[in-house]
């Protein structure tokens, strides 16, 4: 009788330490590094759509490009932009990985002038990402921009950095 007590109780103190994982991930949270250089063209630029006056043109542009942890990607970003203090706001992006997962992401910013042999134009700028879809649905973080814009060919040279977490 004692013996199947003694064992008893080794059962219920084993089943108890089986049940109590140390590594329980319940409430934490995966980051991942994004750093990417891509390019995008600007597809579209006129006067109206979702934008007015002072940001009264909208700019709409499209690229791809590859990171170590999303992988090759498409990205689509538009923006509403005032010509007199070359300030934009309303971004509103997405970066589209190639299973079709999705990373929204939003801002605003300034672009400068500068000289250099191919570029004419700058912004550097700090977004969040409000979201996405797929392995992506409900990530937040952010992305530091530098961008370069060579206005005669419509083409915007990026360098992105940041973190994208994911729940």
């Amino acid at each position: 009788m004692r013996t199947s007590g003694i064992y008893f109780l080794c059962i219920a103190l084993i089943s108890c330490l089986l049940s109590c994982d140390s590594d329980d991930d319940s409430g934490s949270f995966e980051t991942l590094e994004f750093s990417s250089e891509f390019s995008t063209e600007r597809i579209e630029f006129f006067e109206g759509g979702s934008c007015s006056v002072p940001f009264r043109f909208l700019n709409v542009e499209e690229g791809s490009g590859f990171d170590g942890e999303v992988g090759e990607f498409e990205i689509i970003l538009s923006f509403c932009f005032d010509p007199g203090t070359m300030e934009f706001r309303n971004v509103e992006g997405i970066i589209i990985d190639a299973d079709g997962n999705e990373i929204y992401f939003e801002g605003e910013g300034e672009i400068y002038t500068f000289e250099d042999d191919f570029y004419e134009l700058e912004y550097f700028e700090t977004w969040d990402i409000t979201g996405g879809s797929g392995i992506y649905n409900n990530a937040s973080g952010f992305f530091d921009i530098l961008a370069e814009v060579d206005s005669d060919s419509n083409i915007t040279d990026h360098d992105w950095t940041g973190e994208i977490i994911l729940p």
